[in-house]
């Protein structure tokens, strides 16, 4: 599951983005204005609906179907500009993107599972386009998990960094392991793996990420119910990442000793997780990461996103699905209806 951020470029509900001076001012108004005109469009579509169902549409109720639409449509803003102009000023986004297609592959070609940071701005959509697992994207909202982890990369699987050929090296921990003309590729020797084992645990919210060493012990949001045992051997065991998809990650675990099993994957409400086929409880471990505690020896761990928000938003589908059948039906009827007792009355006029 990729992890978005605001990187000052917001997304005006529509195909181009724009920097935004002060990200958060932004964002507020943007999310006002969103909600505003959506709601807008919806009252008015339904207003539509109700009108062509119940009767024969009118010129007036087709010209305002056509405004609505050229209203939604007016929400992508789709200016021309010259392209040489843009070429000549560096703001020739889209033909930037395009020479990221060779880095790209190269970085599909590399096994594992990853995720790689973009150190550019405006960070080019790579993974959408060439499914990349990043941790960067062009949203104009983030997690509050991942604010928590801002400056900590390699905490959420970052092996690898993508950047500009021209720029310079982002330091010490990085060795470049890929060039061409437009971009360059360096290994991150410090990331964290997808998932790893701990046998301790701190419940403090004032220790800092960096004063800990997270490789063996996590930092906990409140204590943990479960039991926790230091291996004998410095070895915590093995763990073996079969599928990380977007609403799905499965694992499997050969535990020397009871631990906690910490996921670099963000901790968000709605997630599922079972081990060995029971439920159990998914903790919040290193202020924004996913944590399982896991038993000794042999265990499945299988996470699915299965929020209630999404069966609601199905029961209301089917509720809207439902009623607009209805409602055809009962337009079909009252105008049999009014057809039958119209012949009715011209047979008795007639008689």
């Amino acid at each position: 599951m990729d992890c978005d951020f605001d990187n000052g470029y917001s997304l005006r509900f529509g195909l181009i983005q724009h920097p935004d001076t002060n990200t958060w001012v932004g964002l507020s108004t943007h999310l006002v204005n969103f909600w505003v005109g959506l709601s807008s469009v919806i009252l008015c579509s339904c207003g539509f609906l109700a009108l062509v169902i119940t009767r024969p549409p009118s010129r007036t109720t087709l010209f305002g179907i056509l405004c609505l639409i050229l209203l939604d449509l007016g929400s992508f803003i789709l200016t021309p500009r010259n392209r040489l102009e843009l070429q000549k000023s560096g703001a020739d986004f889209y033909t930037r993107f395009l020479t990221c297609e060779p880095a790209a592959k190269y970085l599909k070609s590399l096994p594992g599972f990853f995720r790689v940071e973009i150190i550019a701005n405006p960070t080019p959509a790579i993974g959408d386009a060439f499914s990349i697992r990043t941790t960067t994207g062009g949203t104009v909202t983030f997690e509050n998990s991942f604010k928590n982890l801002f400056g900590r990369s390699d905490l959420l699987n970052a092996h690898y960094a993508l950047k500009p050929a021209s720029t310079p090296d982002p330091g010490e921990i990085y060795g470049e392991i890929y060039r061409d003309a437009n971009w360059k590729i360096y290994e991150n020797k410090n990331a964290f793996p997808p998932a790893w084992i701990v046998h301790s645990t701190i419940v403090n919210p004032s220790v800092e990420l960096s004063s800990v060493d997270l490789h063996r012990v996590a930092l906990s949001a409140a204590p943990l119910s479960a039991y926790l045992e230091r291996p004998r051997a410095d070895d915590s065991g093995n763990i073996n990442v079969d599928r990380i998809a977007a609403g799905e990650v499965e694992l499997h675990t050969n535990a020397l000793a009871p631990g906690l099993l910490v996921i670099s994957e963000l901790y968000y409400p709605g997630w599922r997780a079972t081990v060995n086929g029971k439920s159990v409880t998914i903790q919040l471990a290193d202020r924004g990461l996913r944590a399982i505690p896991i038993p000794a020896g042999n265990a499945t761990i299988v996470m699915r996103y299965t929020p209630f928000s999404i069966a609601l938003g199905a029961l209301l589908s089917i509720c809207g699905i439902t009623i607009v059948i209805a409602l055809v039906i009962l337009d079909k009827v009252r105008r049999h209806t009014l057809d039958t007792e119209s012949a009715e009355e011209i047979s008795q006029v007639i008689a």
